[in-house]
C-alpha cells in the first residue's frame, strides 16, 4: 500500500511544480543570422547570380532587396 501512496505524491508535486512554472526552460535568445552567397539564378554563359540573406533576431515582417555589382 506504500507504493502508491509515495507515486501518486510525486505525480502530485510534479504536476505542482509545472504548474507554477519552476519546470519550465526559457527560450533561447534569438540572434541575427546571414547566409551569403544564395545562387539564385545564372546568367547565359553559366555565371551564377548570387545574394546574401540577412535575418534579423526580431523580425517585422518587412523586406528588403539590394543589389550589389561586383
Amino acid at each position: 500500500m506504500r507504493s502508491p501512496v509515495v507515486l501518486l505524491t510525486l505525480v502530485a508535486c510534479a504536476c505542482s511544480a509545472t504548474a507554477r512554472g519552476i519546470a519550465t526552460v526559457p527560450a533561447p535568445a534569438r540572434q541575427s543570422s546571414v547566409t551569403t552567397d544564395v545562387v539564385y539564378g545564372h546568367k547565359e554563359d553559366g555565371l551564377a547570380l548570387m545574394l546574401d540573406v540577412h535575418r534579423p533576431a526580431h523580425p517585422n515582417g518587412a523586406g528588403l532587396i539590394a543589389g550589389e555589382t561586383h
